[in-house]
């Protein structure tokens, strides 16, 4: 995971999740050293630069899947370091499936089904 700080990379590191604090080290250093062999799946709640730097490191046929894109909500204009054109160049280049935006309003009409369990 991607994390702002060392103490959140500490406590991931608890959970026996990888994770590196992107304020001390770029993320395609941080991809390369904790996912060696690749990366297959992909939950995307940042956008930017750092989903430029995982799409790279993708294995061909992975998926992504889009829950936020906070870099975008926070840049006052343009990309926050990301270049959709070489995104989509890589999605097809390396065959990655991308579901699109999760939004939980998409499941609503199963909510009491799913609380009454």
């Amino acid at each position: 995971g991607s994390c702002g700080s060392d103490e959140k990379v500490h406590l991931l590191s608890t959970l026996r999740c990888a994770a590196f604090n992107y304020r001390n080290e770029s993320s395609a250093d941080a991809l390369a050293r904790l996912c060696p062999n690749g990366i297959d799946f992909f939950f995307d709640n940042v956008a930017g630069s750092l989903r430029l730097a995982v799409l790279n490191f993708m294995n061909r046929g992975g998926e992504i899947l889009t829950c936020g894109r906070i870099a975008k909500y926070d840049a006052a204009s343009g990309e926050a370091g990301g270049d959709p054109e070489r995104e989509e160049i890589l999605k097809r280049e390396n065959g990655l499936k991308d579901h699109g935006q999760f939004y939980v309003g998409n499941w609503e009409h199963e909510f009491i089904a799913c609380t009454a369990e």
